[in-house]
């Protein structure tokens, strides 16, 4: 919290006001509800359209992203007895709806009243229009980056009896414009035991979507994989279809993609695969807290001429911001495949920590 030009005297009314002030707006920060219950009146009420009461601000204010910094300026008091009027700006970074990087401005106009040798907030008026404690911010938007390059190193070592090492490299680079989005994704991993390489798994897939009306949109996709894990020395894959995003409530959205493409897949020492396929694929992307994100990716593949011969796969990833660059991610890869390469099985589980650095262009 900034707090420039702060009364010579802090004993005085405005001193002691704003310090009240800068303990409410902390209380977004740390979501101590106790104090905010000390600071509101119990006929607190924030004029809204309509108007908000204590216990639904209080809700609101511990469900959001508030981040972990405001600053307050432009202050002025006015005290008459028991009455006093505060006014200033209130400015955080953090949209608290979405819990992205964001610039709210909000000119806010508060009376508190007296209440023995404390002072307790009675009413709220915010200079945007608002229908709850989250919008009564006017939100500066941040252009959002056209570029964003993801890069990800792991590695595992173990020693003794036997010594391996697990070593895992993904790059994903994606561009996003007002109509379109297009996205790169590679990856490595090379597991090897006693200085003898044991397999290694390699996958690019390249997919680009046009938005065709809003939160719709086409896309066409291709993929290449050399994964000896699972007794495949090549497979290249099409696939084009319709991809429906819900508008994003809260800290959550759902993607759905349906579509129908063509695979072809070389097996170790077995035959090779040629067939059409249908497709489909659930994603769903939580922001739990400012800086952390969950991602669950569900996506079947079935052969469209033989009905045994389908895939499954399910990818789950939590990430923590460090910095602005750095991020620690934990992720586990589930692959099913129900007629797997003679020899190997039908599952495949990968689990892995990786650092992340990410890069944005605008």
């Amino acid at each position: 919290m900034q707090s420039p030009n702060q009364p010579d005297d802090p004993q005085s009314p405005d001193a002691v006001l704003r310090r009240l002030e800068e303990d409410l707006a902390n209380t977004l920060r740390t979501k101590a509800r106790a104090d905010m219950e000390r600071l509101l009146a119990e006929t607190f009420v924030l004029r809204a359209t309509p108007d908000v009461d204590r216990d639904t601000w209080i809700r609101e204010a511990l469900d959001r992203c508030w981040g972990e910094r405001f600053d307050l300026d432009q202050f002025t008091t006015r005290v008459d007895g028991p009455t006093a009027i505060t006014s200033f700006a209130l400015t955080s970074y953090v949209d608290p709806d979405t819990c992205e990087p964001a610039t709210l401005r909000s000119l806010i106009t508060d009376v508190w009243r007296r209440d023995g040798d404390a002072w307790r907030l009675h009413l709220r008026h915010s200079s945007a229009a608002a229908s709850g404690i989250a919008t009564q911010f006017a939100v500066v938007p941040e252009t959002p980056p056209r570029w964003v390059l993801l890069s990800e190193l792991s590695f595992v070592s173990t020693a003794g009896n036997t010594s391996t090492t697990t070593t895992g490299l993904a790059s994903d680079l994606a561009r996003q414009t007002d109509a379109s989005s297009s996205r790169i994704r590679f990856a490595y991993v090379s597991t090897a035991a006693d200085d003898v390489t044991q397999a290694r798994a390699t996958t690019l897939q390249a997919r680009h979507g046009i938005n065709v009306r809003e939160h719709l949109a086409v896309f066409a996709r291709g993929a290449y994989a050399r994964d000896r894990f699972a007794g495949i020395d090549n497979r290249v894959a099409l696939d084009f279809g319709l991809a429906y995003t819900t508008g994003r409530a809260p800290r959550h959205q759902l993607t759905f993609e349906g579509g129908a493409g063509f695979t072809a897949e070389d097996r170790v020492a077995a035959e090779t695969l040629r067939f059409a396929t249908g497709t489909g694929t659930a994603r769903y992307v939580w922001q739990m807290a400012v800086g952390s994100e969950l991602r669950e990716e569900v996506a079947i593949i079935s052969d469209l001429g033989e009905a045994t011969n389908w895939r499954a796969a399910n990818a789950a990833a939590i990430s923590v911001t460090i910095t602005r660059l750095l991020s620690l991610k934990v992720s586990n890869d589930i692959e099913y495949r129900n007629l797997p390469v003679t020899g190997f099985r039908r599952t495949d589980v990968r689990t892995a920590a990786a650092v992340v650095l990410t890069l944005r262009a605008r």
